[in-house]
C-alpha cells in the first residue's frame, strides 16, 4: 500500500497534494509503531533535574498550568511563560499554534522553542494529578502538534491545506537557539511552506530553523509539504541534533524530509546530527534528496534511510557543493529502497548521491535495494574520501543492470578498502577505482528486497551465517568494548568487525504452535538457523526489545520453547559459545478473551485492617467493596481475598464473592497507592500496593 501510495504522489498538481495530506493521520500511527519496532534503543526521557517549574498543558483544560488538574489547555501560552529551567509536559492530544503571528497573514503562526526550556509530549490524555516522567510514552500518548489550524485537512474540500500554517515550529535567524531548547516525546505534521512568492514561507513545512541549534529526541516528523525544501525540517546552517526519531512522509521541491542548508549569507555552517533515526518514504518532486540534500556538513550515525524517491540526483540522500569546504559523515547506516528518477537527463545515485568539496566519511555502511534512472544505483560519487566497511550491493539501474558504484575522479581518487562492492567501482571516464582488501561477493543478507521494487523500506539486510562479509572489516575507530552496530549488538566478536551496518547475529524463527483464535496458553518454539552452532544462553521476555536493552531478569527458555498466556509482544534473546547473540520479536493476537471480563480501575479509598478484613469505597460507581484476607505481614498478603461488592443500600450486586488472588499487596506506610482491578464474570480481586502495607490505612487508588 505504501508504495502505491507514494507512485500516485508523483503524478502532480493538486490532487498529489491531496493524497497525500488525505492519509496523514493514518500515517502517524504507522509511524509510531514503526518507532518502536526499528529503532536500535527504546524511547528515552531527556528530563534531567531542573531548578524550574514544570507548566502542564492537556487539551481542553481551563487552568493556569500548576498541575495536571490545572493544566492549560493550549501550548502556546505555556512556551510564552516558560522561562529558562522550566519543563514542559504536554498531555495526549492535538495542539494547533495560535500566537506568534508575523504581519497580518495568520497562517504565520506557530510554535516556538526557547533556550533552558524542555518541552515533552507523550502523558497520558487523562492523566492523574500525581503522574510524573515515568508516565510518558510517546508511542501510546500521541502529543500532535499540527499546522491543520481549521481541523479539515481529512476533509474532501480541495483546498482543505490552504489555511493551514506554513510552520508548526519556525525558529528565525537570531533567536538564537541552543541544545538547552530539547523537544522530546510529539509527532509535528500538518505544516504547509506552499508561498511561491516569498521564500521563507516555501521551506521547512514541519520546522523552519535558520541558525539555531535546538535538540529534538524521540519526534515524529509526518506529512509536512515546503514548495521549495524542506518538507519535514528546514536546517538553515543550525548545529540541530536529533536522536531517536523519524522523518516520514513529507514533500519537497528538494530534500523532502530534511534540507540542511550552508549559510548563502557567507563561510558560516554549522553541523548537523542525526543519530539513531529514521528517514523514510519521503519525496523530493522538483529535485535532489528524497530524503535528506545537505549544502553543508552533517553527520548520521546508527540511522536508517529508506524508501526516499527524488527527481535528478540522490534517491535517499544528496550531499552537494555549497560555499565552503564541509563533512559529510555516515556510521553504521542502512540505505536501502530509495529510487532517484529522471530529470533532465539526471537520475543519479539511487542511495547517495556525493558530489564536489565535500568531504567524505563512510563506515560501516550498507546500501542495498536502491535504484537510479541512469547511473549510480547505490552510489554516485563526484570527488574523493574514505570509505570503510562498506557493503554496496544490489542496486541497480532503471533496466535492470547490476550498477552499484559509479566514481567521478575531479582530483584524489577517493579512497576504498576492507569493503565489499558489488561489480567494484566503475570509473565513468573509464575502467575501475582500485580498492584495498575489497570483495566482489553475495553479502548473503537474510531477505533483501529487490531494487525493482523501489522505492520500499522493505527487506531485511542482517547477515547471514555463511555471509563472506563477516569478521571482514577493520577495527580501527572502534572501541572493541563499548562499539555496536545499527541493532544495538556488540560489534567487534571474534577479533573483527563484519562489513556493513549489522553485526551477525544468530537468526532464529519463533512459531506459535497455533495460529486460529483459542483461549488456551500459546506455546512459541524457537528454531535456530545455524543448526551446529552451541547455544549457551535462550532467555524471553514480554515487550519488544533490541540486543541492547533486553532484560537481565528475562526467563530462561527450557526444551527451546516457552509458553504465553496472553496477546502482546514478546521478544527471545539467544547468543551461542562464540558470542554472537540476537533478538526477535513475535506478536501474538490469537489468544481469544471473552468478551465480557472488562477489567477497571477504580478511584477507590481501600482500608485494610488487623482483624483480617478490608473495606474499599469505590467513588465510580458509589459501592462499598468489603471482605477479608488470610494472612498479611511486612512481606504482603499471603492466601486468597474473599469479598462481596454491595451497592449505597447495602445489597449485594452482580460482581458477586471475590475469592481468587491475582497478585500480592506490599509497601509501606498509609497513603500509597494501589490499584483494584473488578472482573464481573472471573470473579477475580486484584489488590496491589506501590510498597509495604500498614496493617491498618486507607490508600488511595489510581484511576485511568
Amino acid at each position: 500500500m505504501t508504495v502505491i501510495f507514494v507512485r500516485f504522489l508523483l503524478l502532480g498538481g493538486i490532487r498529489v497534494k491531496a493524497l497525500f495530506h488525505k492519509k496523514r493521520l493514518q500515517m502517524i500511527g504507522i509511524v509510531l509503531l514503526i518507532l518502536g519496532m526499528v529503532l536500535p534503543e527504546p524511547i528515552a526521557n531527556i528530563a534531567e533535574a531542573s531548578s524550574g517549574r514544570i507548566i502542564y498543558v492537556k487539551q481542553n483544560a481551563t487552568g493556569y498550568g500548576f498541575s495536571w488538574n490545572d493544566a492549560l489547555g493550549d501550548l502556546h501560552t505555556a512556551l510564552v511563560q516558560a522561562q529558562a529551567g522550566d519543563q514542559v509536559w504536554i498531555a495526549a492530544g492535538t495542539y494547533r499554534p495560535i500566537g506568534n503571528i508575523i504581519g497580518a497573514d495568520p497562517r504565520t503562526v506557530h510554535f516556538q522553542m526557547k533556550n533552558g526550556v524542555a518541552i515533552y509530549g507523550g502523558f497520558p490524555a487523562k492523566p492523574s494529578v500525581e503522574m510524573g516522567m515515568e508516565a510518558r510514552d510517546p508511542q501510546l500518548h500521541q502529543t500532535i502538534l499540527t499546522g491543520d489550524l481549521a481541523g479539515n485537512d481529512s476533509s474532501e474540500e480541495s483546498d482543505r491545506y490552504q489555511d493551514n500554517a506554513y510552520h508548526v515550529f519556525y525558529h528565525p535567524f537570531g533567536l538564537d537557539l541552543d541544545h538547552t531548547a530539547t523537544l522530546d516525546g510529539v509527532t509535528i505534521t500538518g505544516g504547509y511552506a506552499d508561498r511561491t512568492d516569498d521564500q521563507l514561507h516555501a521551506i521547512g513545512g514541519g520546522i523552519y530553523n535558520d541558525r539555531n541549534s535546538p535538540v529534538l529526541q524521540n519526534v515524529v516528523i509526518t506529512g509536512n509539504y515546503a514548495f521549495l525544501g524542506g518538507g519535514g525540517i528546514y536546517n538553515g546552517a543550525g548545529a540541530m541534533e536529533m536522536h531517536s526519531s523519524i522523518v516520514s512522509n513529507n514533500r519537497a521541491g528538494i530534500g523532502g524530509g530534511i534540507y540542511h542548508d550552508h549559510a548563502s549569507f557567507g563561510a558560516l555552517h554549522a553541523q548537523m546530527k542525526l543519530k539513531k533515526s529514521i528517514i523514510r518514504d519521503n519525496i523530493a518532486y522538483m529535485g535532489s534528496g528524497g530524503g535528506i540534500s545537505t549544502r553543508s556538513s552533517m553527520d548520521v550515525s546508527y540511522s536508517i534511510i529508506s524508501g526516499n524517491k527524488a527527481l535528478g540526483r540522490g534517491g535517499g540522500i544528496d550531499s552537494a557543493t555549497g560555499s565552503v569546504v564541509k563533512t559529510t559523515k555516515l556510521t553504521n547506516v542502512l540505505i536501502i529502497g530509495n529510487e532517484v528518477a529522471d530529470m533532465n537527463d539526471s537520475g543519479l545515485g539511487g542511495g547517495l548521491f556525493l558530489y564536489s568539496d565535500n568531504q567524505y566519511e563512510l563506515t560501516n555502511v550498507t546500501i542495498s535495494g536502491n535504484r537510479a534512472a541512469t547511473n549510480g544505483g547505490g552510489l554516485f560519487l563526484v570527488g574523493s574520501g574514505s570509505f570503510r566497511n562498506m557493503i554496496v550491493w544490489g542496486n541497480t539501474e532503471n533496466n535492470g543492470e547490476s550498477n552499484n558504484v559509479v566514481v567521478s575522479v575531479t582530483g584524489d581518487e577517493p579512497v576504498f578498502s576492507d569493503s565489499l562492492v558489488g561489480g567494484g567501482m566503475v570509473n565513468i571516464s573509464g575502467g575501475f577505482i582500485t580498492g584495498t582488501r575489497m570483495i566482489d561477493a553475495d553479502p548473503l543478507f537474510r531477505s533483501p528486497s529487490s531494487a525493482a521494487l523501489a522505492p520500499t523500506s522493505a527487506g531485511d539486510y542482517r547477515l547471514k551465517s555463511n555471509s563472506p562479509a563477516i569478521n571482514k572489516g577493520m577495527n580501527v575507530g572502534f572501541d572493541p568494548e563499548s562499539a555496536v552496530d545499527l541493532d544495538g549488538r556488540k560489534r567487534i566478536i571474534n577479533g573483527w568487525i563484519d562489513m556493513g551496518a549489522y553485526e551477525y547475529g544468530l537468526d532464529f524463527t519463533l512459531t506459535p504452535d497455533v495460529t486460529e483464535a483459542t483461549n488456551q496458553p500459546l506455546t512459541i518454539q524457537v528454531q535456530v538457523e545455524d543448526t551446529e552452532s552451541v547455544i549457551t544462553t535462550m532467555k524471553w521476555a514480554a515487550g519488544e526489545f533490541n540486543v541492547g536493552n533486553f532484560p537481565s531478569n528475562a526467563t530462561d527458555i527450557v526444551g527451546n520453547q516457552f509458553q504465553v498466556v496472553e496477546n502482546g509482544s514478546y521478544t527471545v534473546f539467544v547468543q551461542n559459545v562464540a558470542g554472537y547473540e540476537s533478538v526477535k520479536t513475535i506478536t501474538i493476537q490469537n489468544i481469544k478473551v471473552d468478551a465480557a471480563p472488562t477489567v477497571r480501575q477504580l478511584l477507590s479509598v481501600l482500608t485494610i485492617h488487623p482483624n483480617k478484613t478490608f473495606t474499599t469505597l469505590i467513588f465510580d460507581p458509589d459501592q462499598l467493596l468489603v471482605g477479608t484476607y488470610s494472612s498479611i505481614n511486612s512481606n504482603g498478603i499471603t492466601g486468597s481475598l474473599t469479598g462481596t461488592r454491595v451497592n449505597a443500600m447495602g445489597e449485594a450486586d452482580a460482581y458477586g464473592t471475590f475469592t481468587k488472588l491475582l497478585g500480592v499487596l506490599s509497601g509501606t506506610g498509609n497513603g500509597q497507592f494501589v490499584e483494584v482491578k473488578l472482573s464481573p464474570t472471573g470473579p477475580s480481586l486484584y489488590v496491589r500496593l506501590i510498597n509495604s502495607p500498614a496493617l491498618d490505612g486507607q490508600f488511595e487508588v489510581k484511576k485511568n
